[in-house]
């Protein structure tokens, strides 16, 4: 595969996850309700949901909730538009703090260029704890 399909598939963006995998990993917050598309000072957004927050308590995911939005305290990070698939991902606190847990429990892998590379137990991390069906496109064996 060549490079530029592998940085489409899986990246990193700044110091958050792009390409197919960071997309599919927003897909999931917002279809599970761990996070809402939100606009705050007319720019696009997400607004991490109570049940976001102690799902990423629980995982160790460590977020702040010391942003305001319409009077209520609530996390607010920010979205990315993903040059790849057109949509956004998420950026941001919560962004780094998702590439940070993935690399520091051994589910994903940085490679040269940018490229990410998800393991066999980041797969099993993917589709138990996020419902993303999760395949490596590009050579390598999973470890």
């Amino acid at each position: 595969m060549s490079l530029s399909k592998e940085l489409t598939y899986a990246r990193t963006c700044y110091k958050h996850l792009a390409g197919e995998l960071g997309v599919a990993i927003t897909r999931s917050f917002l279809s599970t309700g761990l996070v809402n598309n939100a606009i705050v000072q007319d720019k696009h957004c997400f607004s991490i949901t109570t049940k976001g927050y102690r799902w990423c308590m629980s995982h160790a995911i460590a977020v702040h909730s010391d942003s305001k939005f319409d009077g209520i305290c609530q996390v607010i990070t920010k979205s990315c538009l993903d040059h790849s698939h057109r949509e956004p991902h998420i950026a941001g606190e919560l962004g780094r703090a998702i590439l940070n847990f993935m690399l520091l429990n051994d589910y994903c892998e940085c490679a040269p260029g940018r490229r990410v590379r998800v393991t066999a137990k980041g797969i099993q991390f993917l589709h138990c704890s996020l419902g993303i069906g999760w395949r490596n496109h590009f050579g390598g064996t999973e470890k």
